[in-house]
C-alpha cells in the first residue's frame, strides 16, 4: 500500500511540474509577442503592418503584382535573427525558392511570407511558437523569438 503511495505521489509531483514548465512557457510566449509589438510600434511608427496570424510583417519596401499565397513557388533572399526585444545576432543568411506553406519553413515565416509581392522586402516578425519553439536549433536557443528580413525576388503562382 505505502508503495502504491509513493509511485501516485511522484506521478502527481511530475504532472504538477509539467503544468508548472507549461506555464512558464505560456508566460514567455505572451512576453515575446508584447516585446515584439512594442518594438514594431516604437520602430516602426510609418510603415505598414500586418497581423497575420501568429506573424507580423512591417513593410520597408512595397512590391508589385500579385501577392504570394500558400502553393506558391516563392524565391527570397533572406537574413534570420534571434530577436529578445529586438534583433540579437543573426544565425542565418541566405536565399531560397520553396513552396509557400510547405514545411521546408518555419510556421512564422509561411504565415508572414502569405500576401507578399515581388520586390517586396519586409521584416517579419513572430514568438517561438511559431518558430523553433523549444528545440535547440544550431545556434539558436529554444524559445527564442525570431525576425527574418525578407527580401522576394520571384513569384510563380501555382494554382
Amino acid at each position: 500500500m505505502f508503495r502504491n503511495f509513493g509511485l501516485i505521489s511522484i506521478a502527481i509531483l511530475t504532472l504538477f511540474a509539467m503544468a508548472s514548465c507549461q506555464g512558464e512557457k505560456l508566460l514567455l510566449l505572451t512576453t515575446q509577442e508584447e516585446q515584439i509589438d512594442s518594438y514594431i510600434s516604437k520602430e516602426f511608427p510609418e510603415n505598414e503592418v500586418l497581423r497575420l496570424d501568429g506573424a507580423n510583417r512591417v513593410i520597408i519596401t512595397p512590391g508589385s503584382g500579385k501577392e504570394a499565397a500558400t502553393g506558391d513557388s516563392i524565391r527570397f533572399i533572406y537574413e534570420a535573427y534571434v530577436f529578445k526585444g529586438s534583433p540579437v545576432g543573426m544565425f542565418w543568411s541566405d536565399s531560397a525558392n520553396v513552396v509557400l506553406g510547405s514545411r521546408y519553413l518555419v510556421e512564422g515565416l509561411n504565415r508572414g511570407m502569405e500576401g507578399m509581392r515581388l520586390g517586396e522586402q519586409s521584416l517579419i516578425f513572430f514568438s517561438a511558437k511559431y518558430g523553433f519553439y523549444d528545440q535547440n536549433t544550431g545556434i539558436v536557443p529554444s524559445m527564442s523569438a525570431l525576425m527574418y528580413n525578407v527580401l522576394v525576388t520571384g513569384i510563380k503562382k501555382n494554382n
